[in-house]
């Protein structure tokens, strides 16, 4: 067992059992690290990272929204670590998950949605859906 299928079941498994939000982004922090190291290893825990990271990339809660940003990231880094297998498993769970997490990174440019948020830059979300989409980019560079 890899270190990186380690770190990935430690920090899946604190990431499910906190609701802090404060918590949660550190952990996606980390998260994002260990994911842009894996690489293809992320093809075993592809599913539950998808199914993990869809509905924080979505989220509008003011306090949640730097998760949002670290989710979005880590989502760029699963993205990018499918589109190098060249398993049909990997290739049919990036296409289907490809364009979900794309249209939640665009909903972020959305400035208008933010404008109670006195903690959070609306700045900073599109900044990770900036990398959301160079890490999109590279999987359409290895096609």
């Amino acid at each position: 067992m890899t270190f990186c299928v380690i770190q990935v079941e430690m920090l899946l498994g604190l990431l499910g059992s906190t609701s802090n939000h404060d918590v949660q982004d550190t952990t996606l922090s980390a998260l994002a690290s260990t994911l842009a190291a894996a690489g293809p290893d992320v093809l075993p825990y592809a599913h539950t990272l998808v199914n993990v990271l869809l509905p924080l990339t979505a989220t509008m809660h003011p306090a949640a929204l730097p998760c949002r940003c670290r989710a979005l990231e880590c989502a760029g880094f699963v993205l990018q670590g499918l589109g190098s297998c060249d398993s049909a498993e990997a290739k049919g769970l990036l296409a289907s998950s490809a364009p979900k997490f794309i249209q939640h990174a665009m909903r972020g440019f959305d400035t208008e949605s933010y404008a109670g948020s006195s903690t959070f830059q609306a700045g900073e979300l599109r900044d990770y859906g900036h990398g959301l989409f160079a890490c999109a980019a590279k999987v359409g560079d290895n096609r």
